[in-house]
């Protein structure tokens, strides 16, 4: 099962390929619903923040040997911009970094927030919704139609009339 929110990039573009490729992996696709942000947001904070800490060392490690080597800017005083493939290749980095990082009973910390959060497969490996926090089983439970599947429309986010508003 791969949750993910209703961002359209994550609906099926109508020929078919993405549930093709979700029956062959034998996935299912869940959706998060409006308004459940603030209810899910902790279980990816901590590995967030993981991330970000590898993604500075890595950038702060950078700087440092472009200052010693001299790789600055003509005229500008900064440095030279490394290049997205640089960026991209250090994204990957620190993602792979924290990966192997493992709390004392030897879980990733991507592992550990979605079990604490009731993301994760059971003991006997199956998933229900009765695993999940109270609060998301309840807007679950609100919004059934868009957790199967049915695409949330945008919604203005001052407009306190607005279906799905909470």
């Amino acid at each position: 099962m791969i949750f993910v929110d209703n961002f359209n990039g994550h609906h099926d573009d109508g020929n078919g390929n993405m549930q093709a490729t979700l029956e062959s992996s034998n996935a299912t696709l869940r959706y998060l619903v409006a308004a459940a942000t603030d209810k899910i947001q902790p279980c990816d904070s901590f590995v967030i923040s993981k991330i970000k800490d590898a993604w500075m060392e890595i950038w702060d490690d950078y700087k440092f040997k472009a200052i010693k080597d001299g790789l600055w800017r003509e005229g500008s005083g900064a440095l030279q911009n490394p290049g997205k493939s640089f960026f991209l290749r250090m994204a990957a980095e620190a993602v792979r970094r924290v990966n192997e990082q493992r709390d004392q009973t030897g879980l990733t910390y991507a592992r550990k927030a979605m079990i604490r959060y009731g993301l994760s497969l059971d003991i006997i490996g199956k998933w229900h919704e009765k695993q999940l926090n109270c609060d998301l089983q309840i807007v679950i439970e609100k919004h059934r139609q868009h957790f199967e599947g049915l695409a949330v429309p945008d919604l203005d986010p001052h407009d306190d009339d607005a279906p799905l508003h909470d």
